[in-house]
């Protein structure tokens, strides 16, 4: 438990600590240790004993008792969850119980732990939109490798409107038509009130310009396919600064996302967040599991890591 941290390290006696102050305080005892004594006598200066008491003199003028290990158990549920709790997290916490005349050694370490095991808190918690895993990009090998098909001859005739054909795409630079034909479309509107580029065009350099596009239009691919990868990769660095990477194994307690046909309308904004928990029983695939109940009972469906968390005890 993490209330054993109070106080020294081991926990056959978690309230030596506060014993080697009252012994120097009360009887001059120090350690042999010329390093260890002098160290001690430093930190005794802010130490006093009422009526047998140990109590630490705070930079605020407070005089905070010392706590032994059951009394900071007691102290700590009382302002986390007691009459006056709000279930405040670690750090508030720790200055809440500070604030209130109490001290003990790694206070902040014990409160956060303290706040992290506790099931109503954990049950409560916030969503966590993070990702769970890096982003995976796939670069195809050649254009429209992702429309499963070559395009040969004239571009079907599409129903929706034709800006996309001829607007570059942030990804690569170029536009659709531009890549199919090795060259770029001309609008109907250049064609009944001509501009610069369409007017003064004949159809000798016309046809001159198109041989040279359609010998180029290879290397014009490979450009772009170099562009595009560098935009996927600017795209993943990006993505992947906000990945909460959650992994887990089997025999894992973790909680699952509430979801809107999970979660009881009657307690509107008090319901909670997360249900559970359960047990990781079997690791699908990649951030994939299958989940059972603290009964043993199968859940439906294989769940990805996006919706658990690990599950503090």
């Amino acid at each position: 438990m993490a209330l054993d941290q109070c106080g020294d390290n081991t926990s056959e006696d978690a309230d030596s600590w506060m014993k080697t102050y009252k012994d120097y305080l009360q009887f001059g005892t120090m350690a042999a240790n010329i390093n260890e004594a002098r160290i001690l006598r430093m930190k005794a200066s802010r130490f006093t004993i009422i009526d047998g008491e140990l109590f630490k003199k705070s930079s605020t003028g407070l005089l905070q008792r010392c706590l032994k290990k059951h009394e900071a158990y007691m102290v700590l549920r009382d302002a986390h969850k007691g009459e006056c709790g709000n279930h405040t997290n670690g750090r508030n916490l720790s200055l809440k119980i500070l604030r209130l005349g109490y001290y003990c050694t790694k206070l902040r370490q014990v409160d956060q732990d303290y706040t992290k095991r506790y099931d109503a808190c954990q049950r409560h918690a916030p969503i966590i939109h993070q990702p769970s895993e890096h982003l995976n990009i796939s670069i195809p090998s050649w254009p429209f490798m992702k429309w499963g098909m070559d395009i040969v001859g004239k571009m079907p005739p599409a129903l929706g409107p034709k800006v996309l054909m001829t607007t570059p795409k942030t990804s690569t630079g170029q536009t659709i038509y531009g890549l199919v034909y090795g060259t770029e479309a001309v609008l109907p509107t250049e064609v009944m009130i001509p501009t610069a580029r369409y007017g003064l065009l004949t159809s000798d350099v016309n046809n001159t310009e198109l041989t040279y596009d359609k010998d180029t239009v290879e290397e014009l691919r490979e450009m772009t396919k170099i562009q595009l990868v560098s935009y996927l990769q600017r795209l993943a660095n990006t993505y992947n600064k906000h990945v909460h990477i959650r992994t887990f194994h089997v025999g894992d307690m973790v909680p699952r996302k509430m979801f809107q046909n999970t979660v009881d309308v009657t307690t509107r904004k008090f319901s909670d967040t997360w249900e559970g928990p359960y047990f990781i029983d079997v690791i699908v695939g990649h951030e994939a599991y299958r989940l059972s109940s603290m009964d043993g009972t199968q859940i439906p469906r294989n769940w990805n890591a996006l919706h658990l968390k690990l599950y503090h005890v």
